[in-house]
């Protein structure tokens, strides 16, 4: 029969066999060991006592505890409930019911949470009669192990050990994500660069994270005027959706640069450049987009630290020439071919000049043609498309300068506003744009949006009335087409915005603000003379002439016999009324629209798209001979050169004259025709 047993140290209840009456048992719920009960009571007197076999002592052995089996959960019985009656009775309603309660409702827990005896090693003491321990083994203080339910917890990310690492040799500090490797890059002068980087590594739960810092000593020529040093690396840094930020460590300048490389994922790419003097030092920090990376970006660049650097030198004041020079001999492929071309080039331009330099693809490092911009101080740099450089007639190895003078008046000593952002939406037909400012203490008076743009060897000069609101805003840019000066001007032209003062005739102009710059891409115009250039290639038997009084085209073919109308063609400026397909399909059946004594069409076809224009085709008479052909129409409209022009005709005997004229027409042009 089960017995119960109590754990001495949780007090869990478990019911084992009897036989393990006495025995040495460990619970399975906290680990404790101890003895099963007593041994079996002796039998009353006058019992037989059961005849006991003569069992052979077992030899302890390392075997598992038997396994223990849940006891079977008993029954009330009748007896448990006439004792719990009669203890009702006799002790009373008030103090009976609940004892008679306890009685029914208490059951004995019969869960296993005992295991079976705890073997001892051979040899060992306590022993009983049958071979088993009598005595607990010691306490473990451990539970049992839960069972493997399958679930593995994720594993966590090791913490990152940040070290500090000091290079008196190179005079900077910084935290590593451990001891950094040092390695020597190639480099010009005797004084290899070097490189120390250290990673956060790579484990199943994190991807690796990289730190760099690069120093390299530059001749100080390269390194004299710090902004265009600092303008060239960064425009060398190929990043997706790159940003930029100037900095400061130190009183020393320095510039950002956070972007993507999209090689291999998104990986996030944080980069910034220190100009120190003739020295440049060079953060990388580049890891997975993961939450924790940029804390680590952090960690690495509030790190870095200069050593000993003293005060920074004043900037010097150089030239607008000199500032090129050092930019194309830190930026050229041959910095010392290139030098020597460059002084040529600039040897016949002074102070106050500004300038373009077109660079083909084989003369810069980044091997992209480019053209560089100079102007009131500043220098500005736009990298060309293969459509542009084609459009500039620029060679490969080709360094062509334009210079020219700025326009006269004089700058304020102390910017008013500052003036950032420049878009040129348009160039064509008309210039627009916006231009985003911040103003300080501004002067009185009105203001005026100085827009300049370099034609060859001269500058063209636009000037709009603004008004400044408030402590900042946007300034809209709008002004008449630049080929409204130069027709024949196209491609890529550099279109310089400033703020000027605005008192009026007679006094100086002053340039408040400092100059933006912005690449517009300008298709040529019509000519002065418009029309009375344009270029036609008529079909055989067609005769072109132009009327001068009514500045018109008429192409014109002769008539068969004497008894027949010639065809005629007209061509003319398109009329403000008149220039959409709505417009035509609208009013084609009306006599007289295209012009007096033009018949009305009685069928207009669908519009036909062309890819500066539109085409309808239609008839104009029919016959009630079937055998006789109609009378065709024709009406085409074109953007020339910004300038909107239409052909059309109302007499045309058959198709092939028809088709004859359209082509002609799509041909023409200010240039040698098509």
């Amino acid at each position: 029969m089960p017995i119960r047993v109590t754990c001495p140290k949780c007090q869990s209840v478990a019911a084992i066999p009897d036989e393990y009456r006495g025995r040495a048992l460990r619970c399975k719920k906290c680990g404790q060991p101890f003895l099963a009960g007593s041994p079996a009571a002796r039998k009353a007197e006058g019992e037989k006592p059961a005849e006991r076999k003569t069992v052979p002592a077992r030899r302890p052995t390392a075997t598992p505890a038997p396994r223990s089996t849940p006891a079977p959960r008993r029954k009330r019985t009748h007896g448990r409930f006439l004792i719990a009656a009669a203890v009702a009775v006799l002790v009373g309603i008030a103090a009976g019911f609940p004892v008679a309660y306890f009685l029914l409702k208490k059951d004995p827990q019969t869960d296993v949470i005992a295991a079976g005896p705890v073997a001892t090693a051979p040899g060992g003491s306590g022993k009983g009669s049958d071979g088993l321990p009598v005595t607990p083994p010691p306490a473990t203080g451990k539970p049992e192990p839960p069972r493997d339910t399958g679930t593995k917890l994720r594993p966590v990310a090791a913490p990152v050990a940040w070290e500090d690492f000091t290079s008196r040799d190179w005079g900077f500090s910084a935290r590593f994500p451990g001891p950094p490797q040092v390695t020597s890059v190639p480099g010009p002068g005797t004084r290899r660069p070097q490189m120390f980087s250290a990673s956060v590594p790579a484990s199943p739960e994190r991807k690796a994270v990289t730190f760099t810092i690069t120093c390299e000593d530059h001749d100080p020529r390269h390194t004299a005027d710090t902004a265009a040093f600092l303008d060239a690396r960064a425009a060398e840094l190929d990043l997706h959706g790159k940003t930029k930020n100037a900095l400061k460590l130190g009183g020393f300048p320095g510039v950002e640069v956070r972007g993507q490389e999209i090689e291999g994922g998104a990986w996030l790419t944080t980069q910034r450049i220190y100009v120190v003097r003739a020295r440049s030092y060079h953060l990388v920090a580049s890891g997975p987009p993961a939450k924790e990376v940029p804390s680590f970006f952090k960690e690495f660049f509030d790190s870095f630290k200069l050593l000993d650097t003293g005060e920074p030198e004043p900037p010097a004041v150089t030239s607008l020439r000199e500032r090129a020079l050092a930019w194309l001999a830190g930026n050229a492929a041959s910095p010392e071919k290139v030098a020597e071309q460059g002084k040529e080039l600039f040897a016949p331009a002074k102070d106050g000049f500004g300038f373009t330099l077109a660079l083909g693809e084989g003369v810069l490092k980044s091997k992209k043609p480019a053209l560089l911009a100079g102007w009131g101080g500043e220098l500005f740099l736009f990298e060309l498309s293969g459509e542009q450089a084609k459009s500039l007639k620029l060679g490969e190895r080709d360094l062509r300068i334009s210079a020219f003078p700025e326009p006269p008046g004089r700058r304020a000593e102390k910017v008013v506003f500052a003036l950032s952002d420049l878009k040129i939406t348009s160039a064509t037909p008309k210039l627009a744009g916006t231009v985003a400012y911040r103003g300080g203490a501004a002067p009185t008076g009105p203001f005026v949006l100085r827009l300049s743009y370099p034609v060859g060897s001269v500058v063209r000069v636009r000037r709009q009335m603004i008004e400044a609101k408030g402590d900042g805003g946007t300034l809209t840019v709008s002004a008449p087409p630049l080929t409204a000066d130069d027709p024949q001007l196209s491609g890529p032209v550099v279109v310089l915005v400033e703020v000027c003062s605005a008192d009026g005739a007679g006094k100086p102009e002053v340039v408040l603000s400092n100059p933006v710059a912005a690449l517009a891409t300008v298709v040529a115009g019509p000519p002065k003379d418009g029309l009375a250039s344009l270029q036609l290639a008529v079909p055989d038997g067609w005769k072109a002439d132009y009327n001068k009084f009514l500045n018109v085209w008429e192409v014109t073919k002769p008539p068969p016999t004497a008894r027949s109308e010639g065809q005629i063609l007209r061509i003319e400026e398109c009329p403000d009324d008149a220039r959409t397909p709505a417009d035509y399909a609208a009013h084609l059946k009306e006599k007289d629209f295209l012009n007096v004594d033009v018949p009305a069409w009685v069928e207009v076809g669908e519009k036909a798209d062309l890819a500066d224009g539109f085409v309808i085709q239609g008839v104009v008479k029919k016959y009630p001979d079937p055998k006789t052909p109609p009378i065709l129409s024709l009406l085409v409209v074109r953007d020339i050169d910004g300038l909107k022009v239409r052909c059309f005709s109302a007499n045309l005997r058959d198709e092939q004259s028809r088709n004859q004229l359209l082509e002609m027409f799509k041909g023409v042009g200010f240039g040698p025709p098509k």
